[in-house]
């Protein structure tokens, strides 16, 4: 063998696996600590996951716990949002745990997957030095950490996206692994078929006769086309509906531009936001990009020095195959799940943008593929060359501390989105705590009474349908309602000016952060 190409460029492999293990424990540890009352964060998202988790506990299916103001029903079957994360919360709550308490523990686990996997992989690929640095950099990305301050499905969709790069390196000749694991991202988010189409295209990229390709490429999709089918017929007999509609979408800059202020964000992270992010954006870009691209070259020439027979199970014991195979990887994998979020937003929802939820498994995989191919660079690079990207990434790291400990400060005083203090402790919500007793809620913001009274809620009328407005305060009043209207107005449901005008119905209460409608003979109590 080449001597360059037995180069020892790691530590033995029981210290990177300890590495790893060590700095795992350290993002579930701190995953538990930054969510703690009044954390974890929730959204609207959040409700549906905790409410399907729920739902599948008790035996009555996938359900929302959010329904239209005329529904029969106040919760609704829901097949629009992938399975994976509200059943993977169930577990914790069959165990005994409470939703909320659940979803914290299933996300602190999938923190410890993530850095366990990646820090190992940079670790043979690169070195201890390099997992080291690459691992602090997973701790203090703000980009990341925001996402797991919250209940939210990314984590443990990073998590398999971790599990998946790390099949497609170690086991490029066993698809179905690395199938199942990218099965089990589409479950916990449907973008993951991006993740699925990134293993089959990584088969038929591998080595072997044009049959064993295809072979490999089949096994690769088998575990994703059986839970497809499974999942279709489940959704087809429960009578789900989904949101998502085939067409063509245009307005395609705005999603552009928020990736952009997503990447700027990742790229140039503070504190505090302001427009010279983005112009310092453009010259830290040049750099990733300069420095993965000569990474890359050196690794592939290291990879070319490798005999031509190496086995394959020799990949753990040669950091140069393991480098080659990483950047490839990662090349593949994140080229199909952009392709993908591309093709979504164009003909199946024009209405998201390209935010940190949506980039932050291209982010993952750049911050692996940039610290593997930094690693390769680095030993041929000059002094000059070495001391600019050492201060740059001193100066990344600082900045990336500053934002991640305002996260974490304002998720652990006031709360974040709405475990703020401004909606638990709203008066509407001790109003019907004290006044509103067993009887139906309708809300703007349905998902908070769900979060805080622990029952489902139904919404108002849609922006515009005034035609509904009479028969909305008919169907409240007949069942005994109470409507809660928060201040805040949610763009997905008429004002509250509107409803309080036009519903028929009187005004039971009123607070600093909204009222209460309800029938008129309930006035005054």
């Amino acid at each position: 063998m080449h001597p360059e190409a037995t180069r020892v460029w790691r530590s033995s492999l029981f210290t990177v696996r300890m590495l790893s293990l060590v700095m795992a424990s350290v993002a579930f540890a701190g995953v538990l600590w930054v969510t703690a009352p009044p954390g974890p964060g929730v959204a609207r998202a959040s409700a549906t996951y905790l409410g399907a988790a729920e739902s599948l506990v008790e035996g009555t299916g996938y359900r929302m716990p959010t329904a239209a103001w005329n529904a029969p029903e106040s919760t609704t079957v829901l097949t629009h949002y992938a399975p994976g994360f509200p059943m993977a919360i169930a577990l914790p709550v069959v165990m005994g745990f409470p939703p909320l308490q659940g979803a914290r523990l299933v996300e602190a686990l999938a923190a410890f997957v993530t850095v366990a996997v990646l820090v190992a992989l940079v670790g043979d690929a690169a070195g201890m030095g390099t997992a080291l640095a690459f691992g602090v950099a997973l701790l203090v990305t703000p980009v990341l950490v925001d996402l797991h301050l919250m209940v939210l499905s990314e984590p443990l969709f990073l998590a398999m996206i971790a599990l998946t790069l790390a099949a497609m390196v170690a086991a490029p000749e066993t698809p179905l692994f690395s199938g199942a694991c990218a099965t089990l991202a589409m479950a916990v988010r449907y973008s993951g078929v991006g993740v699925v189409a990134g293993v089959v295209v990584w088969a038929l990229l591998g080595r072997g006769s044009r049959r064993d390709r295809v072979r490999r490429a089949v096994l690769a999709l088998l575990p994703s086309l059986v839970v497809v089918v499974a999942g279709f017929l489940v959704a087809h007999s429960a009578g789900g509906t989904t949101a998502r509609r085939l067409g063509i979408y245009g307005g395609l800059g705005g999603a552009l531009a928020e990736a952009g202020r997503t990447v700027a964000y990742w790229l140039v992270p503070t504190a505090e936001p302001a427009a010279w992010t983005w112009w310092l954006s453009v010259p830290a870009a040049v750099v990733l990009v300069a420095v993965l691209v000569a990474g890359a070259r050196r690794a592939r020439r290291l990879w070319e020095q490798l005999p031509q027979d190496l086995p394959m199970q020799s990949s753990t014991n040669v950091p140069q195959l393991v480098a080659a195979r990483a950047l490839g990887a990662g090349a593949v994998l994140g080229g199909s799940y952009a392709a993908a979020l591309l093709a979504a937003r164009l003909f199946v929802d024009g209405s998201f943008t390209f935010e940190t939820r949506l980039l932050s498994p291209l982010i993952l995989i750049a911050m692996l593929a940039f610290a593997v191919a930094a690693a390769a660079w680095w030993r041929s690079a000059g002094r000059a060359p070495r001391l600019v990207l050492a201060l740059l990434l001193l100066a990344w790291a600082a900045g990336s501390l500053a934002a991640t400990r305002t996260l974490v400060h304002e998720s652990l005083t006031d709360g974040l989105d709405f475990a703020g203090y401004a909606w638990r402790g709203s008066s509407l919500l001790e109003w019907v705590r004290a006044d509103g007793g067993g009887r139906p809620v309708y809300s703007n913001w349905p998902e908070v009474a769900y979060l805080y009274l622990d029952r489902p809620a139904r919404g108002v009328p849609a922006p515009g349908d005034r035609a509904a407005l009479r028969a909305f305060g008919d169907t409240v009043a007949a069942h005994n309602g109470v409507v809660l209207l928060w201040g805040a107005d949610n763009p997905g449901f008429m004002s509250s000016d509107s409803l309080v005008a036009q519903s028929g119905l009187s005004v039971l209460a009123t607070y600093p952060d909204g009222r209460v409608l309800g029938r008129a003979a309930d006035r005054g109590r």
